[in-house]
């Protein structure tokens, strides 16, 4: 199962983002601006934008 973490480049979803990663979850993080998002192992960044579908399957 893959984790979506909002907020990926914050002090609270950056944390989680971190924790789930040393646990070995896949994850995908979603940031206003990910370039900015950590650079983790079996994590993919996404764009976050507030509109319907933003989270393709």
């Amino acid at each position: 199962m893959t984790i979506a973490v909002t907020g990926a480049t914050g002090a609270l979803g950056g944390l989680i983002a971190r924790n789930l990663a040393e646990r070995g979850v896949p994850q995908r993080l979603l940031a206003h601006t990910p370039e900015r998002a950590p650079r983790l192992p079996l994590a993919t960044v996404q764009a976050f934008w507030a509109y319907p579908g933003f989270v393709d399957t």
